[in-house]
């Protein structure tokens, strides 16, 4: 038995050849008491939203700032940072020709240490 096949052809069509705009003018009453209150309602919601996007970018960046804080309180998280960068990071990206000898036995004794992750990382063998 045979079903019913629902497929639906596209018929051509034919192109327009004419252009028809439909306009819709507003007179004074409907301006006052149409236009105005919904342009109005428009540009509230804009300032709300922007307003919104400024006080959540401030408690993001102060909730930020408070966990530094904290971290740095508890764990002294400043300092830590403050040496990898001097120690680690700015040698890593120079060539080892450009280092000084105090930086070279820096490398090395971090390479040594379980604080300085980054030269081990580097290090080991990917294969």
């Amino acid at each position: 038995m045979r079903g019913i096949d629902y497929t639906v052809i596209a018929m051509p069509r034919k192109a327009s050849d004419q252009v028809i705009t439909h306009r819709i003018e507003m007179g004074a009453w409907e301006r006052e008491h149409i236009g105005e209150p919904i342009a109005s309602a428009a540009s509230k919601a804009s300032l709300i939203a922007s307003g919104a996007m400024v006080v959540g970018a401030a408690g993001l960046g102060l909730g930020a700032w408070g966990l530094y804080w904290f971290f740095d309180a508890v764990y002294g998280i400043g300092e830590k940072a403050k040496k990898f960068v001097d120690n680690q990071a700015i040698p890593f990206f120079r060539p080892p020709s450009d280092l000084t000898k105090e930086e070279k036995a820096n490398m090395k004794d971090m390479q040594e240490s379980d604080e300085f992750f980054l030269w081990k990382w580097m290090s080991m063998d990917w294969e």
